[in-house]
């Protein structure tokens, strides 16, 4: 909603995944506005990434919020809840913060390996399989080839800087937030904004990515 105006938001959870240590963890699904009341026709869809934070008092409270638009759906989704099939179990990391560092360290390398030639590439091998990867007017879309795809469909350089990174207690699951900017190959579309990139301790006690995100910036309107 844009300065107060009336207006309906509805979302539901269709994928959830939560640290070991149970005090990390993050939710997405669907989202649909509607202009006055639920009885009307969605005026926007689109998808939203929500990750939460295990209070002391032990509740769950949101951290960070952001989604991205897209086209009306074509047909309703599943409204099951699903989750990792399976968990890999990795080392402890985060004494003193090293969890973080290591999450910085990974996005540094990421960063250098992107800005190298071949950047889908790069970008894919640090996807982990069932990658959700999120852009702006686009449907979602799941696993590492089909985020290959959308990459390919939308060449240009993107480049970001961090702002903050945290990892659960666990050491398994972590996320990176700050700005990026992309620009076209064709120079017609410059964006900036700001990205959310979740990463998940895998087999072998690496970092991979499990859901990417970018969330632009809207056009200042004219007066």
């Amino acid at each position: 909603m844009d300065g107060g105006a009336p207006g309906v938001l509805t979302w539901r959870p269709n994928f959830a995944d939560v640290s070991q240590a149970g005090d990390l963890g993050y939710t997405t699904g669907p989202w649909e506005f509607r202009e006055k009341s639920l009885e009307e026709k969605p005026v926007a869809h689109g998808q939203f990434m929500t990750i939460w934070k295990r209070q002391a008092d032990g509740t769950w409270k949101f951290a960070l919020d952001l989604g991205t638009r897209n086209p009306p759906p074509e047909a309703s989704s599943s409204t099951e809840v699903q989750f990792p099939s399976s968990r890999q179990r990795g080392k402890k990391l985060n004494d003193g913060g090293a969890g973080e560092a290591l999450l910085l360290k990974a996005e540094s390398e990421l960063a250098k390996k992107v800005a190298s030639k071949k950047p889908v590439d790069a970008f894919l091998s640090y996807m982990s399989d069932d990658v959700r990867f999120m852009r702006p007017n686009a449907f979602p879309v799941v696993g590492r080839e089909a985020a290959r795809s959308a990459l390919n469909a939308k060449p240009g350089a993107l480049t970001w800087q961090p702002t903050k990174a945290e990892v659960a207690r666990s050491g398994d699951l972590g996320y990176v937030y700050g700005t990026y900017e992309f620009k076209s190959d064709d120079g017609k579309t410059s964006e900036k904004g700001n990205y959310v990139r979740i990463w998940k301790r895998q087999a072998g006690n690496s970092w991979k990515i499990v859901l990417d995100l970018l969330n632009p910036i809207p056009p200042a309107r004219a007066n």
